[in-house]
């Protein structure tokens, strides 16, 4: 496959195009896309064509049963947590054409598959773990994978290049729109966004692409149910996965079950803001319905998952993203409150739960969280580590603290051990010949706050803790809360970024920083160039508002005609 980089945005266009063309034959390779040809909730795109939507495609729990969806496994590993994706393109030289017509989540699907994305560019979310070595089954080779989900294996990893989607609309989902890893020569085109909790578009490690005529509007802001849920459900199948018998997850059960009672005939959003209020374990109530966690309308960054801290890179890494084209998009109606907590931490990193979880202060009495520790306690340890990062001193540590077994804690991240980021319109990390022009965002909004003096020091006396550990975000300072910032543009790392004839318009921050532009960690020679500022608002007494954050490690910046009103 050819690694030429095209410094022109109509050449990449046209030899996108083109090469699916010479490729295969579209106009005898077409294949109609309805709601029937959704197979147990998803389809998979595996040859190379010409797809497109005869209707709405509306996700929902396959074959309509949701306490077998939620409660039972699922014999592959790749469905251990459900499906994590809509439509799946597993193939080269394909065009996906919505047709004017939408995809998304149905609210119920929304409610119990937490991790979903409406496209997603791969066989599975999660590529290869290059550390672990494959091993040879009597159903061929078998893969461990990188992230949160210890037991999945493939036989291999997909990542497909000249791939065009385009015209149409993407609506609810529990995570992103579209996602992809390591693709190259990608066309999304004429696409609207709305109502996702987590982006509109994530890509890591993404070559000689074009993101153009895109809107981004209205992220989700009626979001029901809080990150424990997610620890719940999830904590439940590994456990039930590591043959731990029911009877002895009866609290957990229990309380899924409950909820799966009122979820099932749940229609709307709204239907599931009045089933939250029913169980205040797994309410988002008191975030005001709004994410409590980060949130980006369009992410690029290196190789690999992008849940810790801004890229410091270096620039000549062949992970890094290359040639990338944003132009002709909006940005806008985005708004967070995302929350602050205080997790166990060993090493100076937080510590896992379970199921990708991190042990939380804030839900350390619930009775969910003691189950599970003490069901962990009677796993071996070997068999322990690859589903948690407990020890048997630590569970002992943190239900029964004294001085005599200290706890090491930490702040900074979500519920899945994230750095908090804050709310981004476009964020670009190790990316290297990346051209924005002709983007607005506008009204984008965090109302989330820090911990409180008081919070900080009852966890300390409470574990006999000598200090929290700030998870370094790579942004302002190491000591440094960001997740209540609000930003819309940031590029870190990477080389030869353009920001041009684009604007960003009321980035508000109620109790952290606002920030228009952001050229942060290393970043070498970006160009802002005709930017027009208007309602910048931090909390001053925390923080100025910022039209320009250049980092002083960045090198060869020049901005020129920044207007701000």
């Amino acid at each position: 496959m050819t690694t030429t980089n095209y410094y022109d945005c109509s050449g990449l266009r046209d030899y996108i195009c083109n090469s699916i063309h010479s490729a295969v034959n579209l106009y005898y390779y077409r294949y109609a896309i309805s709601q029937a040809n959704i197979v147990d909730g998803v389809y998979k795109i595996t040859r190379p064509g010409y797809y497109y939507l005869t209707e709405d495609i509306a996700f929902d729990i396959p074959g309509g049963d949701i306490n077998k969806y939620v409660l039972s496994l699922d014999k592959k590993s790749e469905h251990l947590y459900g499906n994590h994706a809509g439509i799946i393109i597993e193939s080269d030289n394909v065009i996906l054409d919505l047709a004017g017509y939408s995809l998304y989540q149905t609210p119920r699907f929304y409610a119990v598959q937490r991790f979903f994305n409406l496209v997603q560019l791969n066989n599975f979310p999660f590529m290869l773990d290059p550390k672990k070595s494959c091993t040879e089954t009597s159903a061929g080779k078998q893969c461990p994978v990188v992230g949160p989900i210890p037991h999945v294996r493939l036989p291999y990893f997909k990542e497909p290049q000249f791939v065009v989607i385009k015209n149409g609309a993407m609506g609810l989902t529990s995570h992103t729109g579209i996602h992809g890893n390591n693709n190259k020569f990608i066309l999304v085109d004429d696409i609207q966004f709305s109502d996702f909790e987590v982006s509109a578009m994530t890509f890591n490690n993404l070559d000689n692409s074009i993101i153009e005529n895109v809107i981004v509007h209205k992220s989700l802001q009626k979001i029901p149910f809080n990150p424990f849920w997610v620890t719940a459900t999830l904590g439940y199948k590994t456990l039930l996965n590591e043959g731990v018998p029911l009877e002895e997850l009866h609290v957990i059960s229990t309380a899924i079950e409950k909820m799966l009672m009122k979820i099932k005939i749940a229609y709307t959003i709204d239907d599931l803001l009045i089933i939250a209020r029913e169980f205040p374990d797994f309410s988002n109530e008191d975030r005001k319905w709004l994410s409590p966690c980060g949130q980006f309308g369009i992410s690029i960054t290196k190789r690999g998952p992008s849940v810790h801290d801004f890229s410091s890179g270096t620039n000549n890494s062949t992970d890094t993203s290359r040639v990338i084209y944003i132009q002709n998009t909006t940005i806008k109606d985005m708004a967070v409150n995302v929350f602050e907590d205080i997790s166990i931490a060993k090493n100076g990193k937080p510590v896992g739960l379970i199921a990708g979880s991190v042990v939380r202060i804030a839900t350390m009495d619930n009775p969910i969280t003691r189950e599970i520790l003490n069901i962990l306690k009677t796993i071996p340890i070997t068999k322990r580590k690859a589903i948690s990062g407990l020890t048997d001193e630590m569970i002992n540590a943190i239900q029964s603290p004294s001085l005599s077994q200290p706890l090491e804690l930490c702040r900074g991240i979500d519920n899945m051990a994230h750095v908090s980021k804050g709310l981004i319109g476009i964020r670009l990390d190790s990316c290297i010949h990346a051209y924005l022009n002709g983007v607005r965002i506008h009204n984008l909004r965090n109302i989330g706050n820090a911990l409180t003096k008081t919070e900080i020091e009852t966890a300390k006396q409470r574990y006999f803790s000598p200090d929290i550990i700030m998870m370094d975000s790579g942004l302002i300072s190491s000591r440094t809360f960001v997740g209540y910032n609000s930003c819309a543009f940031i590029a870190s790392a990477g080389n030869q970024v353009h920001i041009v004839n684009s604007s960003a318009c009321d980035i508000v921050s109620t109790n952290g920083m606002g920030i228009a532009v952001a050229l942060n960690n290393k970043l070498k020679c970006a160009i802002v160039h005709g930017i027009q500022i208007t309602n910048v608002s931090s909390n001053d007494k925390i923080n100025d508002s910022t039209t320009l954050l250049i980092d002083k490690s960045c090198e060869n910046v020049r901005v020129e005609r920044v207007f701000y009103n």
